[in-house]
């Protein structure tokens, strides 16, 4: 798991535990899907959430000191967390890349 991926998880455990929202250390990475304009990483735990199906905004990632931003939001499909996705804010490209210092802007 990437360091990226392993914060936004630790940001839903903190928010969702309570609905049976696994540990970051409970959830495999089954695979990523790449395109421009960002990346798709399907997951996999044990058990059940309590969570109803859709999307549930987790935050916004600044890579680049406010000038290139990266929504990340967490898919539930029968009551599995089915996939992250990070998308890029605008219309810049993004080959995936994780440079630190790496911001998580929550709610």
């Amino acid at each position: 798991m990437t360091e990226l991926e392993v914060l936004l998880l630790e940001e839903a455990y903190r928010r969702y535990r309570q609905f049976g929202f696994p540990s970051p250390e409970a959830i495999v990475v089954v695979r990523r899907v790449f395109d421009d304009c960002g990346r798709y990483t399907y997951l996999s735990h044990p058990g059940l959430i309590d969570i109803a199906d859709g999307m549930i905004p987790l935050a916004q990632v600044d890579l680049g000191g406010g000038k290139f931003l990266i929504v990340a939001n967490l898919h539930v499909v029968d009551r599995s967390i089915e996939f992250i996705e990070l998308m890029v804010a605008g219309e810049l490209v993004w080959n995936g890349d994780e440079p630190n210092p790496m911001v998580l802007l929550t709610e």
